[in-house]
């Protein structure tokens, strides 16, 4: 009987997310009750047109039931957009289970690498403050972009060039 109840729960979680996805490019939902609540998320990224959002959710959503039947949560990244649901709550919260970090020195002389990373830790504690606790910062995307879960920046730049 609780299988029934989680699949009817996530089939509405999904079904909310999907049908949000042609107003907005990011939502965050709750479906059920008690030990039965699932939590779900999207988002598209900004530059991504409203109905190639809608498009990328629909196909994670498809991944999603092809891929993760009978899971309690499950992500999934798609080119434009990222879906995740889970039966334990996640908003607000950074998972980096299982992540792998790595840096890539290609382009930066082992003399500057040092100064590369440092400008890139700088520049994204900086971002993670401004999104934090600047009301007026729209927190679902940044001028920093991700790219197959690397950061990217234009150009190497000091300090002060970047002005945040």
């Amino acid at each position: 009987m609780a299988h029934r109840i989680f699949d009817y729960n996530l089939e509405k979680l999904l079904d909310s997310l999907s049908s949000k996805a042609s107003v907005s490019k990011f939502y965050t939902t709750k479906m059920g009750n008690h030990q039965d609540r699932l939590f779900g998320l999207f988002l598209c990224y900004n530059f991504v047109e409203t109905q190639k959002c809608e498009n990328c959710i629909a196909s994670a959503i498809q991944d999603i039931k092809n891929r993760c039947e009978n899971r309690n949560e499950a992500v999934m990244w798609e080119e434009n957009c990222e879906l995740r649901y889970s039966n334990e709550s996640f908003f607000g919260t950074l998972d980096v289970t299982g992540n792998i970090f790595q840096y890539n020195s290609e382009n930066v002389s082992d003399d500057e690498l040092g100064q590369f990373i440092s400008v890139v830790n700088n520049t994204l504690h900086k971002l993670s403050r401004l999104a934090a606790f600047n009301a007026s910062y729209d927190r679902r995307h940044s001028t920093v972009s991700t790219v197959a879960g690397q950061i990217c920046l234009k150009d190497r730049v000091s300090h002060t060039r970047l002005g945040l």
